[in-house]
């Protein structure tokens, strides 16, 4: 069995932002080269960490998973309130209930995207 290399951990370099600026071409190689991650301060207070692209588009990816996955609770939360409410509906009265619904709904992201 082969022994596997450890991962190396980039080195976390503080500049304030004149420093920053004036080395940004270093900056951007040495944080996409995976050498450092950088921090940014401005007097004195860090205001920006500079990170690889491939660990952006991990977050993004994070993020956007955690807000499905929060948008899916949220939807089996209203569903089971809804079915609790509606036990005497048939089926046929329900699937018209959710058509309306979801009709609505449609109409609410269509304004909501002409107003953007």
């Amino acid at each position: 069995m082969a022994l596997q290399k450890p991962i190396a951990q980039p080195n976390v370099r503080i500049l304030d932002a004149s420093d920053a600026r004036d080395h940004l071409t270093e900056v951007i190689d040495s944080v996409s080269d995976g050498i450092d991650e950088v921090v940014i301060e401005r007097d004195g207070a860090p205001k920006i960490a500079v990170i690889s692209y491939e660990e952006y588009q991990d977050i993004r990816a994070r993020r956007e998973k955690e807000r499905r996955q929060q948008a899916i609770a949220r939807l089996r939360k209203v569903a089971a309130e809804v079915s609790a409410q509606n036990r005497d509906l048939t089926g046929d009265e329900a699937d018209k209930l959710a058509e309306r619904y979801v009709t609505e709904v449609r109409r609410e992201r269509l304004a909501d995207s002409s107003h953007q």
